[in-house]
Parts: structure tokens; sequence; C-alpha cells
């Protein structure tokens, strides 16, 4: 065994032990060898910044991603759909129980995974959809969506990102004349 490997087996063993400090709790959490069992005992800790870690970890369960995703945090559900594992469910359970300020937060932030942003795109807020076509990680099939938003300013900024994707010249103009009718708004 080599050094690191013998480093975790202790930390492991103290956070079973319950001895562990808060910063080996978090780098147990996050720590992608730690075993699932252990994980599960991390999530119901007091801490959130150790359920946040926990929530992020790509060998955390989706069972316990779905215990999670409950958490009274809201760090904590953020971090659970910032985990590659997490399936669809989830992620639509924590937009359909988010607030407006929430769905905002997410529209604005380019970490998010595509499929949270995807659920977006027909948000009853016009200001998170508006979010949603300002950020450089929207995908250019959402924002084709958002080009045909019922809010001409949501199209014009739509069309604003999806030219910015567009490398050549070339490209441009053939984006600019695919949507003719937001395009002289544009102008």
């Amino acid at each position: 065994m080599n050094k690191d490997t013998i480093n975790i087996h202790s930390e492991i063993l103290e956070v079973l032990e319950d001895k562990a400090s808060f910063d080996t709790k978090i780098n147990v959490a996050k720590n992608p060898s730690t075993p699932v069992r252990l994980l599960e005992l991390l999530a119901n800790t007091e801490g959130e910044t150790i359920r946040m870690e926990v929530a992020k970890n790509p060998s955390t369960s989706v069972d316990i991603l779905k215990v999670l995703i409950n958490d009274k945090d809201h760090y904590v559900k953020e971090n659970v759909c910032r985990n590659p594992n997490v399936p669809m469910e989830l992620i639509e359970l924590l937009i359909k129980n988010s607030t407006s300020h929430n769905r905002y937060d997410y529209a604005s932030d380019n970490t998010y995974p595509v499929k949270l942003l995807e659920l977006l795109v027909n948000d009853k807020d016009i200001s998170v959809r508006t979010q949603l076509a300002i950020n450089s990680s929207t995908s250019i099939d959402i924002l084709k969506t958002l080009i045909n938003d019922k809010e001409k300013q949501i199209q014009i900024i739509a069309l604003k990102s999806l030219l910015k994707h567009s490398k050549t010249k070339t490209e441009k103009t053939l984006v600019l004349l695919s949507y003719p009718k937001v395009s002289l708004l544009y102008k």
C-alpha cells in the first residue's frame, strides 16, 4: 500500500468511529474511492458542506442522491444536479420545487448540465428564460427554441447568443437568414 491509500483508510476509519475532524469528513466525502456505505453515513451528517460534497461525489449512489435532493439546504440540492450520475427525475424534481429566484440562478450558471438547462426553456418566468438565452453554456438547440419564444427580447438575445456560437461570417449569415423575423428585430 502506498502512503495515499493508507491515509484514505485511516480517514475512513476515523469517520466510522465518529472521531474525524470536519476537514477529514470533507476529504472523505469528496473522494471518489470512498465506499458507498460511508457516503451514506456522511449524507446524514449535520454539516451541509459535507452533504454538498457527498452530493457531488461520482461514487454516490442514486439512492443517496434521492435523499439529498430533499435536503433542507438549497446548496446540497444544487450539488445533486452537478453529480454526473444524477437521474433526470431528480433534476425535474428540483426544478419543480424551486423558486423563480433559484431557477434564475440555475439558468445563469454555466456549470449545470444541459439536461437541467433544457427544463428551463419553457419556464413561466421571463427572467429565467432571459438568463438561459444569455448563458454561454446554453446549447444551440435550446437557443433555437428560445429564438421562437413569445417574448421579443428573449428572441433577440437568443439570436445574439447563437451568432456568438457561429465561427465564420458565412455561419453568421446563415443564422440570420434562418430567422428573418428575429433578424429584423436585431438590426
